[in-house]
Formats: C-alpha cells, sequence, structure tokens
C-alpha cells in the first residue's frame, strides 16, 4: 500500500548565500522549513537524498514524494 503524499517544495535563497528548503502540504496551505543549507546547490543535493521522485519546475520549485510505501502484510 502506498502512503506517500506529494509535496510543494521551494527554495528560498538568504541574503547570505545560504538557502531554505521549504515543503508545501496541503495544496500550499501549510509549509514547514525543513532544511537551512550553505547554497542553492547544497539545497538541491539535500532534496534529492531526502525526497523521492523529485522533479524540478524551476530552478527553485519543485516536488517530491514524502511517506512510505507499507507491505500489505503489515496492514
Amino acid at each position: 500500500m502506498d502512503y506517500r503524499q506529494e509535496v510543494e517544495l521551494t527554495l528560498l535563497p538568504g541574503v547570505d548565500d545560504t538557502t531554505a528548503v521549504i515543503e508545501w502540504q496541503l495544496r500550499g496551505t501549510r509549509f514547514n522549513e525543513v532544511k537551512v543549507a550553505a547554497s542553492v546547490e547544497a539545497a538541491r543535493a539535500w532534496v534529492e537524498a531526502h525526497y523521492e521522485d523529485v522533479e524540478w519546475d524551476s530552478c527553485i520549485r519543485g516536488h517530491a514524494l514524502i511517506g512510505a510505501l507499507v507491505d500489505d502484510d503489515w496492514a
């Protein structure tokens, strides 16, 4: 069974070259800052390592899957 859900991601650059990874859930009505990285490149690499099926719509916006697949024997 697939309990994953899609989230939107935004990379927000700061004034000191850091970049925050913002995760939007529930169609953009709820968000969490999940990571602050040293650069845009580091933020993108972190997202690629921590989310599934990442697709970038632009250099700062994308979407991915979070959650888990569950073996039917556990349900």
